[in-house]
């Protein structure tokens, strides 16, 4: 039982990670695209 629980967590804390780093990328991807549309309507003023 101990042996299957320590197994469950250390499979929860991978996918948390994972699922962490999937949010972060996503989080900056989407930063990148508004700051680059911000960019170049600057530009686009300029």
């Amino acid at each position: 039982m101990s042996c299957f629980f320590r197994f469950f967590s250390k499979t929860s804390f991978r996918i948390s990670i994972i699922l962490v780093f999937t949010f972060i990328s996503r989080a900056c991807l989407m930063m990148n695209l508004i700051f680059d549309k911000c960019l170049s309507e600057q530009l686009l003023v300029m």
